[in-house]
């Protein structure tokens, strides 16, 4: 994902609202989510604000994907 320091908020809050459909995503597509979240927190170049947003998307996934598995 590339990180366009003009607009951390926006692309933040486009991870978290991703991450509330989660469960709808078909596998392949919750696989690159993931990885794109994961870039995001390894790339130096962005922001704090996406960089907490992504880490909340991977968090809320697996929840969901944890609490689908034990149903």
């Amino acid at each position: 994902m590339h990180c366009d320091p003009d607009y951390p908020f926006l692309q933040g809050r486009s991870f978290v609202f991703a991450s509330q459909f989660a469960k709808l995503l078909p596998v392949q597509m919750g696989d690159q989510y993931i990885s794109a979240a994961i870039d995001v927190m390894e790339n130096e170049n962005a922001g704090v604000p996406i960089k907490v947003s992504a880490v909340k998307a991977i968090q809320k996934s697996v929840i969901i994907y944890i609490s689908s598995i034990h149903h």
